[in-house]
């Protein structure tokens, strides 16, 4: 017996099985089967049709029925759709049947995970019958939401403890009203949104703008007292002299590299006594700072642990 007679007597011991449980073949449509039911709810009756198509024209090696539920309304009798949890329901009655008559669908695979994301009118927490549209009864309803609060607590804590981090680590404070300033707008609005403090947009403010610059962090507020307010006390930090136009060019001069010994151009105010070393320097030595002390090569794996 090759492949597909094996498929076809397959066929033929799942479609007598189909049949014992009740359904019927489509008259139109061969090895697709089905079958209706009528429930009662609230006074209305409403008809639901469960399919099982065996119907495997490419794939003659498949003989495993692929299942849906169908509920038809007709708008001419003025019936109305069943409730969600009706449908869902049947099917799951309808593919319990089938496992245990044998016969295994493509549903059966995540049966246990679609039992849990569908609405059948059963508790999922208790196993009450409650007859309605939800997962829950009314008093589990009110204990997973009370449960879903103390999660969503504890997760805002430590959100709340990552920000303070965060709030303590990478953000400055104003020279002037001491309020916590940053740079990165991200971070200020998860400060509003946590209420961690007063937070505000860090404003580099220059009170020298030639070589060496000197400049200080302050809030807007602050900013806007020094350059357009009258109060001493903050115009006294406003700019010794005019900010450099547009496209200016500071004035520079030649220094050598005190590693290397390379020609490196710094701004003309650089001290002729201070040292300078230039950017590979530099560079190299934090590569240095950074590299790490184990060994890396296999060589060097087997000679570390041979000591």
């Amino acid at each position: 017996m090759n492949r597909r007679d094996k498929w076809k007597a397959n066929l033929r011991k799942t479609n007598e099985k189909l049949r014992s449980l009740g359904f019927t073949e489509a008259r139109e449509k061969q090895f697709l089967f089905l079958k209706s039911v009528k429930p009662t709810h609230e006074g209305h009756t409403f008809t639901i049709m469960f399919f099982a198509d065996m119907r495997a024209k490419k794939y003659y090696y498949r003989n495993l029925p692929y299942c849906w539920v169908f509920d038809p309304l007709t708008k001419e009798d003025g019936s109305k759709p069943a409730p969600e949890w009706i449908v869902n329901r049947f099917e799951r009655e309808m593919l319990m049947e089938l496992k245990e008559a044998g016969i295994e669908t493509d549903e059966h695979d995540y049966f246990d995970q679609y039992l849990i994301t569908i609405e059948d009118g059963f508790c999922k927490k208790c196993g009450l019958d409650f007859k309605d549209d939800g997962f829950y009864c009314g008093e589990c309803a009110k204990e997973v939401e009370r449960e879903k609060e103390e999660q969503a607590g504890i997760r805002k804590g430590r959100e709340f403890a990552s920000l303070r981090v965060l709030y303590d680590g990478l953000v400055q404070s104003c020279q002037l009203c001491s309020i916590k300033l940053t740079n990165k707008s991200w971070l200020l609005s998860k400060f509003r949104e946590y209420e961690i403090g007063p937070v505000d947009e860090m404003i580099p403010h220059h009170i020298r703008y030639s070589p060496p610059e000197i400049m200080m962090p302050v809030c807007r507020s602050c900013h806007a007292k020094i350059e357009l307010g009258s109060d001493p006390e903050y115009t006294k930090y406003r700019a010794v002299d005019k900010r450099p136009p547009i496209g200016y060019r500071r004035k520079t001069k030649d220094v050598l590299c005190s590693k290397c010994g390379i020609k490196c151009r710094v701004d003309l105010g650089h001290p002729d006594d201070e040292s300078y070393t230039c950017y590979k320097c530099r560079r190299k030595g934090n590569t240095l700072q950074k590299r790490r002390s184990y060994p890396r090569t296999a060589w060097e794996v087997r000679a570390f642990r041979a000591k």
